[in-house]
């Protein structure tokens, strides 16, 4: 059992390092070609994508997961998949407006300043003119995904990433786009995926039809239902993203902005490691889940603990041996400013992973063992609630040193609060056998 969680976790891991590549090298070209400014606006629009991304799930990943329900009763599916598109262009319809009209105002409503808005305008404009190719492709690598063709999309997803990097080079570098580049390397990526997931489309095994039939109301809100609370997640987590920036950009200026874009964007490495391993912890559990076994959940639970201790472990000390080089090899512009808050954000920042990887571990063990209200309590905690609530007490008290050190106090806060209601829980049960 020890060689299989093994093999799930470095197949996780793995998998999810290969998704996030691109967003670190994406980082990378950026900086060395437009410096502070380019990874400042790159750190501003991160929540338009996140915002962008919910849309097309929303609609693509519930149409998908409709469309499997209504198969499975042997229902009528013809025109579940063009509805999907037409449903995700029509919520596309105030995003091109904007793209249009005004897409330096809505970089000001990000936290830009004056200077960002200048400069990020034409990025902002591509990125909302091009928003349904990116909301598309959830229609696409869905509906492959429920109709048994996961192995497609996996492969789509990976060559959307390779191209996305090369496209990246090619178009920062190499044409006049310039920083530009970057947005029309995203959504040129997304093409990739789209064409390499509608390989399934002509297989002889494809259950999906492309009818076309009349847009039905009924039938979008019940696709919607579907997929509303990870929606819902996406956009408070897209909110969240909006008030950091505003937050940094009182305390930091441009500099600052740019600092935490790269330190999020570092920590998103470390972050996907903590999910494969929480993944591979969720997956063996699922599997022996009709057995009713404690003792092999606890197991390996603690498994997936003593994985993330180690990780956590040696990431802070990389990270704190090599804090200066990650930190100059996105600091193409050699801005001393954005280099003394990355150093000292990179450092503070890095101790939350203390806890953060025990904690991913945890909310996947619960949702695994069908104790939802635990995992949901948690995912909301250190989502939403503890990482808000400290970023503003301790901000308040400790300026941008508080900004990274509220990573690890929300972490510390989300453990404490599973651990209680663990407790509580526990005792509620013991009552329940004495009655």
């Amino acid at each position: 059992m020890l060689l299989k969680y093994i093999k799930y976790a470095i197949n996780n891991v793995m998998g999810m390092l290969v998704m996030t590549l691109d967003v670190i090298v994406d980082t990378y070209f950026i900086s060395v070609f437009a410096g502070t400014k380019g990874l400042a606006v790159l750190s501003l629009v991160i929540p338009l994508y996140t915002i962008i991304y919910a849309l097309g799930s929303l609609v693509g990943t519930g149409s998908a997961i409709r469309f499997k329900l209504r198969r499975s009763v042997r229902g009528n599916t013809d025109t579940y998949f063009t509805q999907s598109i037409l449903w995700t262009l029509i919520l596309w319809i105030p995003l091109l407006i904007i793209g249009i009209a005004m897409p330096r105002n809505l970089l000001g409503l990000l936290g830009g300043d004056v200077a960002l808005r200048a400069f990020g305008e034409n990025n902002v404009r591509i990125i909302l003119l091009g928003a349904p190719i990116l909301m598309c492709s959830y229609t696409f690598t869905d509906f492959a995904k429920v109709d048994r063709d996961v192995k497609l999309v996996n492969i789509a997803e990976i060559c959307g990433s390779f191209a996305k990097i090369i496209l990246d080079y090619v178009l920062i570098f190499k044409t006049p786009l310039g920083f530009c580049g970057a947005a029309v390397a995203s959504i040129l990526s997304h093409i990739v995926i789209i064409l390499v997931s509608s390989i399934h489309y002509f297989k002889p095994k494809n259950h999906v039809n492309f009818q076309f039939g009349p847009l039905s109301i009924m039938h979008f809100m019940q696709c919607i239902s579907c997929d509303f609370m990870t929606f819902l997640g996406e956009v408070l987590t897209a909110g969240i993203g909006i008030l950091f920036n505003i937050m940094i950009h009182h305390l930091a200026g441009n500099p600052g902005i740019a600092a935490y874009g790269i330190i999020t964007n570092l920590a998103l490495l470390v972050e996907v490691v903590f999910e494969g391993i929480s993944h591979a912890v969720q997956q063996i559990i699922h599997e022996n889940f009709g057995k009713r076994d404690k003792k092999t959940e606890r197991k390996f639970l603690r498994y997936g603990i003593v994985t993330t201790a180690l990780v956590e472990t040696l990431t802070i000390i990389l990270v704190w041996v090599k804090t200066d080089t990650l930190i100059s090899t996105f600091n193409g512009g050699n801005n001393d400013l954005l280099y003394h808050y990355a150093f000292t954000g990179l450092r503070l920042y890095a101790l939350g992973f203390i806890l953060a990887g025990i904690n991913v571990v945890l909310i996947s063990y619960y949702s695994a063992t069908s104790n939802e209200i635990q995992a949901m309590v948690g995912a909301v905690m250190r989502s939403v609630v503890a990482i808000v609530g400290c970023a503003i007490v301790l901000t308040t008290f400790l300026g941008m040193n508080g900004k990274w050190l509220c990573f690890i106090a929300a972490e510390a806060v989300t453990l404490l609060v599973m651990a209680v209601m663990r407790h509580w829980r526990k005792q509620w049960i013991e009552r329940e056998k004495i009655e």
